[in-house]
């Protein structure tokens, strides 16, 4: 009668514990489910300022690029890859140019290059998108993402001083 009641005794404890792992568990996934969608915001929010540096006409001697590769780097982090496949060939195809590192080869020529405040404009809307998604990640969370970010935004700094 006694093993019989140790016995049951065990079960009991065994399903309790296993029932804990299991609501850890399904609170794990929750958090994961939770976690991507958030990174999926966070790309959505930085692909446009991606794309706002990426038609930028003036080059502000590389810092542009590197904040560029920055918030490439992070949404790579994020799981999606935005970097344009051609995007290297076309940094040194711009540079080689002398022209603004990554405009576009099929882009038609424009009569007058963009002005300076039109660009400065372009620059200052994309940090400002990069400072919001970097306060919208909880502190202590996504410490590779945040320091890229980080990097993007002190780069941009950089290429707002440059004139």
């Amino acid at each position: 009668m006694r093993s019989t009641h140790v016995a049951i005794v065990a079960v009991s404890v065994l399903l309790a514990a296993s029932s804990g792992l299991v609501a850890a568990q399904v609170t794990r996934g929750a958090r994961a489910e939770v976690r991507t969608a958030a990174d999926s915001a966070e790309v959505a929010a930085l692909k446009p300022a991606f794309d706002t540096l990426l038609t930028a006409d003036h080059d502000y001697q590389g810092h542009r690029v590197k904040a560029m590769r920055e918030i490439a780097q992070a949404c790579r982090l994020l799981g999606t890859d935005i970097l344009p496949p051609d995007f290297e060939e076309r940094v040194k195809e711009r540079k080689a140019e002398g022209g603004a590192a990554t405009k576009p080869a099929t882009r038609p020529a424009k009569p007058e290059p963009e002005g300076q405040s039109n660009s400065d404009d372009q620059l200052t809307h994309a940090k400002g998108i990069v400072q919001q998604v970097l306060s919208s990640i909880p502190a202590g969370t996504q410490p590779k993402v945040v320091e890229r970010l980080q990097n993007a935004v002190s780069e941009l700094t950089t290429a707002l001083s440059i004139k």
